[in-house]
Protein backbone atom coordinates (compact mmCIF):
# COMPACT_ATOMS: atom_id res chain seq x y z
CA UNK A 1 0.00 0.00 0.00
CA UNK A 2 2.89 2.37 0.74
CA UNK A 3 4.34 1.74 -2.70
CA UNK A 4 1.01 2.63 -4.33
CA UNK A 5 0.80 5.87 -2.35
CA UNK A 6 4.35 6.80 -3.36
CA UNK A 7 3.63 6.06 -7.03
CA UNK A 8 0.40 8.07 -6.92
CA UNK A 9 2.19 11.02 -5.30
CA UNK A 10 4.99 10.81 -7.86
CA UNK A 11 2.47 10.83 -10.71
CA UNK A 12 0.39 13.64 -9.18
CA UNK A 13 3.31 15.95 -8.41
CA UNK A 14 4.09 16.90 -12.06
CA UNK A 15 0.40 17.56 -12.70
CA UNK A 16 0.12 19.85 -9.68
CA UNK A 17 3.35 21.61 -10.69
CA UNK A 18 2.00 22.15 -14.22
CA UNK A 19 -1.27 23.65 -12.92
CA UNK A 20 0.60 25.95 -10.53
CA UNK A 21 2.98 27.02 -13.32
CA UNK A 22 0.05 27.68 -15.67
CA UNK A 23 -1.71 29.82 -13.07
CA UNK A 24 1.48 31.68 -12.17
CA UNK A 25 2.68 32.28 -15.77
CA UNK A 26 -0.19 31.65 -18.23
CA UNK A 27 1.61 33.69 -20.88
CA UNK A 28 4.06 30.83 -21.36
CA UNK A 29 1.30 28.60 -22.72
CA UNK A 30 -1.55 30.90 -23.75
CA UNK A 31 -0.22 33.28 -26.39
CA UNK A 32 -0.68 34.33 -30.02
CA UNK A 33 1.00 31.22 -31.36
CA UNK A 34 -1.11 28.74 -29.38
CA UNK A 35 -4.26 30.80 -30.13
CA UNK A 36 -3.56 30.60 -33.87
CA UNK A 37 -3.00 26.85 -33.60
CA UNK A 38 -6.22 26.36 -31.58
CA UNK A 39 -8.29 28.44 -34.02
CA UNK A 40 -7.01 26.44 -36.98
CA UNK A 41 -7.38 23.10 -35.22
CA UNK A 42 -10.72 23.49 -33.42
CA UNK A 43 -12.28 26.05 -35.75
CA UNK A 44 -11.43 24.24 -38.99
CA UNK A 45 -15.13 23.84 -39.87
CA UNK A 46 -15.38 27.66 -40.04
CA UNK A 47 -12.16 28.25 -42.06
CA UNK A 48 -10.81 31.07 -39.89
CA UNK A 49 -8.34 33.51 -41.49
CA UNK A 50 -6.69 36.70 -40.27
CA UNK A 51 -4.04 39.23 -41.20
CA UNK A 52 -2.85 39.75 -37.64
CA UNK A 53 -3.71 37.96 -34.40
CA UNK A 54 -2.43 38.88 -30.96
CA UNK A 55 -3.46 37.16 -27.74
CA UNK A 56 -1.87 37.96 -24.43
CA UNK A 57 -2.55 37.00 -20.83
CA UNK A 58 -1.39 39.04 -17.89
CA UNK A 59 -1.63 38.18 -14.21
CA UNK A 60 -3.16 40.66 -11.81
CA UNK A 61 -2.71 38.07 -9.08
CA UNK A 62 -2.25 34.31 -8.84
CA UNK A 63 -5.92 33.56 -9.64
CA UNK A 64 -6.91 36.81 -11.40
CA UNK A 65 -5.96 37.14 -15.10
CA UNK A 66 -6.62 39.56 -17.93
CA UNK A 67 -6.90 38.18 -21.46
CA UNK A 68 -6.46 40.59 -24.39
CA UNK A 69 -7.31 39.64 -27.96
CA UNK A 70 -6.63 41.83 -31.00
CA UNK A 71 -7.29 40.59 -34.52
CA UNK A 72 -7.18 42.40 -37.85
CA UNK A 73 -8.80 41.09 -41.02
CA UNK A 74 -10.53 38.24 -39.17
CA UNK A 75 -12.82 36.14 -41.40
CA UNK A 76 -14.89 32.98 -40.90
CA UNK A 77 -17.25 31.09 -43.19
CA UNK A 78 -19.54 28.11 -43.09
CA UNK A 79 -21.91 26.10 -45.24
CA UNK A 80 -25.45 24.78 -45.28
CA UNK A 81 -26.63 27.48 -45.63
CA UNK A 82 -23.55 29.33 -46.86
CA UNK A 83 -22.47 32.29 -44.73
CA UNK A 84 -19.38 34.35 -44.15
CA UNK A 85 -18.25 37.14 -41.89
CA UNK A 86 -15.20 39.37 -42.12
CA UNK A 87 -14.23 41.99 -39.58
CA UNK A 88 -11.63 44.69 -40.06
CA UNK A 89 -10.85 44.71 -36.37
CA UNK A 90 -11.81 42.63 -33.34
CA UNK A 91 -10.71 43.66 -29.87
CA UNK A 92 -11.64 41.95 -26.62
CA UNK A 93 -10.54 42.33 -23.01
CA UNK A 94 -11.70 39.73 -20.51
CA UNK A 95 -10.94 39.58 -16.79
CA UNK A 96 -10.89 35.96 -15.62
CA UNK A 97 -11.06 34.94 -11.97
CA UNK A 98 -10.28 31.40 -10.88
CA UNK A 99 -11.17 29.82 -7.57
CA UNK A 100 -10.83 26.47 -5.83
CA UNK A 101 -13.45 24.91 -8.13
CA UNK A 102 -12.05 26.35 -11.37
CA UNK A 103 -13.46 29.31 -13.30
CA UNK A 104 -15.48 31.60 -11.04
CA UNK A 105 -16.02 34.66 -13.23
CA UNK A 106 -15.27 35.92 -16.72
CA UNK A 107 -15.98 39.64 -17.10
CA UNK A 108 -15.98 40.84 -20.71
CA UNK A 109 -14.72 44.39 -20.16
CA UNK A 110 -14.53 45.21 -23.85
CA UNK A 111 -15.76 43.65 -27.06
CA UNK A 112 -15.19 45.92 -30.06
CA UNK A 113 -16.00 44.55 -33.52
CA UNK A 114 -15.53 46.83 -36.52
CA UNK A 115 -16.40 46.79 -40.18
CA UNK A 116 -16.57 44.14 -42.80
CA UNK A 117 -19.43 42.23 -44.41
CA UNK A 118 -21.59 39.52 -42.88
CA UNK A 119 -23.29 37.49 -45.59
CA UNK A 120 -25.82 34.69 -45.41
CA UNK A 121 -27.81 32.86 -48.07
CA UNK A 122 -31.23 32.20 -46.57
CA UNK A 123 -32.87 31.30 -49.88
CA UNK A 124 -35.54 28.64 -50.14
CA UNK A 125 -33.12 25.96 -51.32
CA UNK A 126 -31.79 25.83 -47.74
CA UNK A 127 -35.22 25.97 -46.10
CA UNK A 128 -35.31 22.17 -45.75
CA UNK A 129 -32.27 22.12 -43.46
CA UNK A 130 -33.64 20.48 -40.30
CA UNK A 131 -33.49 22.63 -37.22
CA UNK A 132 -32.96 21.20 -33.78
CA UNK A 133 -35.97 21.87 -31.58
CA UNK A 134 -35.24 23.81 -28.43
CA UNK A 135 -37.60 23.48 -25.49
CA UNK A 136 -36.35 26.63 -23.79
CA UNK A 137 -33.76 29.33 -24.38
CA UNK A 138 -30.26 28.54 -23.15
CA UNK A 139 -29.43 29.76 -19.68
CA UNK A 140 -26.91 32.57 -19.27
CA UNK A 141 -23.87 31.23 -17.40
CA UNK A 142 -23.73 32.71 -13.90
CA UNK A 143 -19.95 33.20 -14.17
CA UNK A 144 -20.16 35.39 -17.33
CA UNK A 145 -20.49 39.17 -16.88
CA UNK A 146 -20.62 41.72 -19.70
CA UNK A 147 -19.16 45.21 -19.84
CA UNK A 148 -18.89 47.51 -22.89
CA UNK A 149 -19.80 45.97 -26.22
CA UNK A 150 -19.57 47.90 -29.49
CA UNK A 151 -20.38 46.33 -32.84
CA UNK A 152 -20.21 48.34 -36.07
CA UNK A 153 -21.01 46.38 -39.23
CA UNK A 154 -22.03 48.84 -41.96
CA UNK A 155 -21.60 46.54 -44.99
CA UNK A 156 -24.07 43.66 -44.52
CA UNK A 157 -26.14 41.68 -46.98
CA UNK A 158 -28.72 38.92 -46.45
CA UNK A 159 -30.04 37.14 -49.53
CA UNK A 160 -33.61 35.88 -49.19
Amino acid sequence: MRLFAKLAAAALLPLVAAVVALLARPDLVVNSRTAAWALRRFGAAYSPEWRALNLSVSSRSFLDKTVALDADGFCVRGSSPPWSACFERVRARVDVLFGPGGLEEAYVRLLDVEGGPVRADLSRKYASVPKKPRSSPPEWPAWLKLGRIEIALPDNRVRL
